[in-house]
């Protein structure tokens, strides 16, 4: 079985993940309490292992290219990737995992948001490939603004 890279953002939501996510090193966890509300699993064929009803996406390639599977029950969401989508760790956040994350925090009432500046003194910049991530709740009597 391969290791597991485990994220608790927030207490909000949980991330297992067969792949090392980068970009939620900060949320880095010890496995601990179960079950995840996100599971990466990577195998050469998603839409083999898939359970019936599934969300399936494969390119023209099949099992060589862009290829995954997207299992929801009201517990989880099981992400089923090929391995090309796991060689990056940056493709698997940015197009599977980071869609997912925005969807469950916004059912929770919070929003995932990207800072690369301060709202008080110069802009900051993030550095190419550095996560900028952060989560946010709505401002006091207006929900749909968030806030950091």
């Amino acid at each position: 079985m391969p290791r597991l890279h485990t994220y608790d953002i927030h207490s909000l939501v949980r991330i297992a993940s067969e792949r090392r996510l980068p970009e939620l090193e900060r949320f880095r966890c010890i496995a601990g309490r179960q079950p995840f509300d996100i599971d990466v699993v990577v195998t050469a064929d998603p839409a083999q292992w898939a359970a019936p009803g599934a969300i399936r996406y494969r390119e023209a390639f099949g099992r060589f290219g862009f290829s995954l599977a997207l299992e929801r029950s009201d517990e989880r969401i099981r992400a089923i990737v090929s391995p090309l989508i796991a060689a990056s760790p940056h493709v698997l956040y940015t197009n599977v995992v980071e869609p997912l994350l925005r969807w469950l925090l916004v059912r929770k009432g919070h929003a995932l948001m990207h800072a690369a500046c301060l709202a008080v003194g110069a802009p900051i910049r993030a550095r190419p490939r550095r996560s900028s991530t952060r989560c946010a709740r709505p401002a006091a009597g207006s929900p749909s603004s968030p806030t950091t």
